[in-house]
């Protein structure tokens, strides 16, 4: 069990890890690495939220 849920925090790390570096947002992604996994879903939210700020913004400017 213990090796099933360590492989599943390592494979939603990665999959954040990528996430964030598809954004191109971040300028240090070696550090992303050593994040937990709780940091990364942090970091993952923040790109989203600024996402929608701005969709919302332009949205009102059109």
């Amino acid at each position: 069990m213990a090796n099933f849920l360590r492989k599943a925090v390592k494979q939603k790390k990665e999959y954040l890890i990528r996430q964030l570096a598809k954004s191109g947002r971040l300028d240090n992604l070696k550090d992303l690495s050593s994040y937990t996994l709780s940091d990364l879903e942090k970091e993952h939210r923040k790109l989203h939220k600024l996402d929608e700020v701005r969709q919302r913004d332009h949205k009102h400017q059109l």
